[in-house]
This record gives C-alpha cells, sequence and structure tokens, in this order.
C-alpha cells in the first residue's frame, strides 16, 4: 500500500471518527440545571399534617408548569398538597443524542430539591409522585426507573416511555404499592401509542397498580375529565 493510499485511509479513518463523537460532545449540561426547582403549596394543607409533592417536568420548549397547567391544577383530588416545578424550557439538544446524559442532570436536580423540600415543608415523604408530558413525561419515566425508591408514582402523558424498569425497582415499586398512570391520546403518533402501552403492560404484568386512560387527541395535555381521572388514580384518591 502506497504512502498516500495510507494517509488517504487514515484521514478518513479520523473524519469518521470526529463525526462520530461530535454529535455527543456538542450535548452539555443546561445552565438551567443550576437553579432550584420552585416549590409552592396548593391549596389548604392542615396544621400538623403532610401533603404530598408533585415534581413536574418539562416538555420541549416548554417549561415544567405546562405538564399541570393553572386551570387543572384545582382540579388535583386532594384539599392540599406541594408542587415542584423542576427548571427549564428543553430544547432537542439538551437531551440528544445522550437522553441518559440528561436524565442524569435532572436526577441530580430532583434529589437535592426533594431534600430542601422536605427540610423546608410539611411534605410527606411518603407521597412524591412524578408528573411529566412529551420529553417530561419520558423523563418522569426515566427517573422513576432510576430512582423507584424515592417515588410512590407516576402520571406519564404522550411519551414513548422508554426506560426500562429493572427488577430492583418492580420491587421497591410493589413494595412501596406505587400507582402508575399512563395516558396517550388515540390519534398521537404510533410511536409513542406502542411504547406507553408497552410500558403499562410491563407494569401491569409486575403487578404495579397501574391504568392506561385514552382520550381523543393527538400529541397533547389531555382534557380535564381524563386528566383528573389520571391523577386521582395515580393519588388513589376519589376523582372531586
Amino acid at each position: 500500500m502506497t504512502s498516500a493510499r495510507r494517509l488517504a485511509i487514515a484521514g478518513a479513518l479520523a473524519l469518521l471518527a470526529i463525526t462520530a463523537v461530535a454529535p455527543a460532545s456538542a450535548q452539555t449540561r443546561p445552565a438551567y440545571f443550576d437553579q432550584p426547582s420552585t416549590i409552592e403549596q396548593v391549596g389548604r394543607i392542615a396544621p400538623g399534617t403532610r401533603a404530598p409533592l408533585l415534581v413536574l417536568f418539562s416538555p420541549v420548549s416548554s417549561p415544567s408548569r405546562a405538564s399541570l397547567p393553572p386551570a387543572l391544577e384545582r382540579s388535583v383530588p386532594v384539599p392540599g398538597f406541594f408542587v415542584m416545578r423542576t427548571p427549564g424550557v428543553p430544547s432537542t439538544s439538551d437531551f440528544l443524542p445522550s437522553f441518559n446524559s440528561y436524565v442524569g442532570w435532572m436526577e441530580e436536580r430532583v434529589l437535592a430539591d426533594l431534600e430542601r423540600a422536605l427540610r423546608e415543608h410539611p411534605v410527606d415523604p411518603e407521597r412524591v409522585y412524578l408528573v411529566g408530558f412529551s420529553l417530561g413525561g419520558d423523563t418522569a419515566w426515566a427517573l422513576l426507573a432510576r430512582q423507584a425508591a424515592r417515588f410512590r408514582g407516576a402520571m406519564v402523558m404522550g411519551t414513548r416511555a422508554s426506560a426500562s424498569l429493572r427488577s430492583s425497582a418492580i420491587e421497591s415499586l410493589t413494595t412501596r404499592g406505587a400507582r402508575l398512570a399512563f395516558v396517550i391520546g388515540t390519534a398521537d403518533e404510533s410511536r409513542r401509542r406502542d411504547g406507553i402501552r408497552r410500558a403499562f403492560e410491563r407494569a401491569r404484568d409486575a403487578h404495579i397498580a397501574s391504568e392506561l386512560f385514552e382520550f381523543g387527541g393527538s400529541h397533547q395535555i389531555p382534557d380535564e375529565s381524563t386528566y383528573v381521572r389520571a391523577i386521582s388514580f395515580m393519588l388513589d384518591a376519589a376523582p372531586h
């Protein structure tokens, strides 16, 4: 092989290597993870009692409050609760190509803020739930899979729920009596409908209390009736 040929091959290999690593190296930790989540009380909490905490995650290009809009916040079927709104308005480059990196950064943020919530507010540590739509739903599901012992349940909406539940996570969720609500529009894309159904069936077959809620819509927050039924199931509370 001639020197020119060897140099050409080496150059091509170098170009392939650069191309392969460029997307991953371009994904950096978003600065908003340096900002704490906001923690707010909703409704009335009786003195001397502890209330549930809902941790909200952001869809793409929207803040985390989009997973529980104010119009639906009033419909949560408990008299008082806390909401933790995670920071940031994520773009695609924040969570791709490595969704695991994004979840890891979110995990650090949420665990730190959860400790703060338990110190500063009358939060019931046995009733902490994850709620998210689209990217937020996938993030909630992935974090539940990684930290199942810390959470009582999740409500995942409009997502493929791509993370896998390990046997240890299943054991933690069943032991704690976790409740999982899966929500999807009948006109949402097939990848999301298939993914969320697989996650639901996996949880149901593992004897985790789970329910799949479908509504006549596409990739959107469900109508109020469906939302209330789903969140009521997760909280094991009767709808208003």
